[in-house]
C-alpha cells in the first residue's frame, strides 16, 4: 500500500493493470518494456505529411550519396507516390503496402531494394517528425531471398559486333566501351577520365589514373 500510494492508483486498479499486462508479456520484462516505450516515445507529437509532400521534401534535402543512388531512390519514390501519394505517410499500413509490392513483377533484388528505399524515407520522416517513431510499413515485410545472377562473358566476335554497332549510332561511346571491356576499369571511373588520358592509353597500352578518379582513391595503372 505504501509503494502504490505515490502513483495515485487504487490497489484493485493496480492489480487489474498487472493482470492485463501479464497477458501481454512476462512480469520480469515489465520494466524493460517501460524503458523501451520511453525511449521510442511513440506519443511524441509529429507533423503529418502526405506521402507526395514527404517524398518531395526528402528529395530536396542535402545528401551525401551519389547521383546514381538518388536517381534509383527517385524511381522507387515515384512508384510509391503514384499509389499512396494522397495518403498521409503515417497512415500507410503494412497490409496494403505488402499487397502493392507483391503485385509487382519484380525480381528479389529489386523487391528488396524497393523496400530498403522506402524504409530510408520512413527513417528520415521519423527523425524529422513527419511520422511517429515506430511508423514503417516495410518493417513487417519479409525480404526475398536473392540469388547471384549467372555471370556471362562476351566472346571476341560479340564484343566486335557491339563496338561496330556503336560506331554507327554513337561513335563517341566506342572508346569508353572498349576501355570497359578490355581494361577492367569501372564505367564510373571511365566517366572521370579525360580525352588526353584515353588517347595516351591507346598509344601506349597503359592508362594512368589519379587517385580521385578511382573507386578506392589510389593511383592506378591499367593495361
Amino acid at each position: 500500500m505504501e509503494a502504490i500510494e505515490p502513483t495515485g492508483l487504487r490497489i484493485d486498479h493496480a492489480c487489474r493493470l498487472m493482470a492485463d499486462a501479464c497477458e501481454i508479456i512476462s512480469p520480469s520484462k515489465f520494466l524493460d518494456a517501460c524503458r523501451l516505450f520511453k525511449k521510442l516515445d511513440p506519443d511524441k507529437p509529429f507533423t503529418p505529411k502526405l506521402v507526395k509532400d514527404a517524398v518531395k521534401d526528402y528529395l530536396a534535402l542535402p545528401k551525401k550519396i551519389g547521383w546514381k543512388r538518388i536517381k534509383t531512390l527517385s524511381g522507387y519514390f515515384s512508384s510509391f507516390v503514384l499509389k499512396f501519394g494522397e495518403q498521409m505517410l503515417h497512415e500507410v499500413n503494412a497490409v496494403e503496402f505488402k499487397d502493392f509490392v507483391d503485385n509487382k513483377k519484380w525480381k528479389p533484388k529489386t523487391y528488396n531494394e524497393f523496400l530498403r528505399g522506402i524504409s530510408i524515407l520512413y527513417r528520415e520522416a521519423q527523425f524529422r517528425g513527419w511520422a511517429p517513431p515506430v511508423c514503417n510499413p516495410t518493417a513487417q515485410i519479409k525480404r526475398l531471398r536473392e540469388t547471384d545472377p549467372e555471370i556471362g562473358i562476351l566472346e571476341p566476335d560479340e564484343c566486335q559486333r557491339l563496338l561496330n554497332g556503336l560506331a554507327l549510332v554513337a561513335p563517341d561511346l566506342v572508346p569508353a566501351i572498349a576501355i570497359w571491356a578490355f581494361s577492367g576499369i569501372r564505367l564510373e571511373e571511365i566517366g572521370r577520365m579525360d580525352w588526353l588520358q584515353i588517347r595516351h592509353g591507346f598509344e601506349t597500352g597503359i592508362i594512368a589514373m589519379e587517385a580521385w578518379q578511382t573507386k578506392n582513391k589510389n593511383d592506378a595503372r591499367c593495361q
